[in-house]
């Protein structure tokens, strides 16, 4: 006659790992609810994070937030992110920042995450102009406020069509071309 152990033991080994794990994820939810755990580094509470839309491919695309900006961006009387939601939508507004990401090529047009302090808002740009991560620029366009894009993004901060200062303007497109 075998022990009751030794019937239980192959069911216990499949079971006690999955019990451990689905522990962890309660522990580790209940500690981010109760904000005993912070939400972004150093302390930087993310509450001004662009996020995919929910539903949309929201784990293919990447999520804006000025959480591990560091210096400050010197404005030279410029206006900065924080001042644009005084503005009105359609305003053609010039803004001083510091590209923090750049993603090329993308629906035929360039996209940059742009902030200005650390824990700020976000602004995210569209411009046929290349300029590299990491430096300041000053960027004019026209504003758009809760701009939605591509069925993925409510962008609450937008420059489209944007003219980067100082950054040489690519030739135009032919007419009727598309960018796949």
């Amino acid at each position: 006659m075998t022990s009751l152990y030794a019937l239980l033991r192959p069911a216990l080994r499949l079971l006690l790992p999955m019990v451990i794990l689905v522990a962890g994820i309660m522990i580790g939810w209940s500690l981010r609810e109760l904000s005993l755990v912070p939400s972004a580094p150093n302390g930087i509470q993310r509450t001004m994070e662009v996020a995919p839309m929910n539903g949309i491919a929201s784990g293919h695309h990447p999520t804006f937030h000025c959480s591990n900006f560091t210096k400050p961006v010197r404005e030279q009387g410029a206006m900065n992110i924080d001042k644009l939601l005084a503005k009105s939508d359609g305003d053609t507004v010039s803004v001083k920042a510091r590209i923090m990401n750049v993603y090329p090529d993308i629906m035929g047009t360039n996209w940059y995450h742009l902030c200005d302090k650390a824990g700020g808002r976000v602004l995210v740009a569209e411009t046929r102009q290349i300029a590299h991560p990491g430096i300041d620029i000053s960027i004019k366009g026209t504003l758009r406020q809760n701009a939605q894009i591509g069925g993925a993004y409510n962008f609450p901060l937008f420059l489209e069509d944007a003219d980067i200062e100082g950054v040489p303007k690519p030739s135009p497109r032919p007419a009727g071309s598309t960018t796949l």
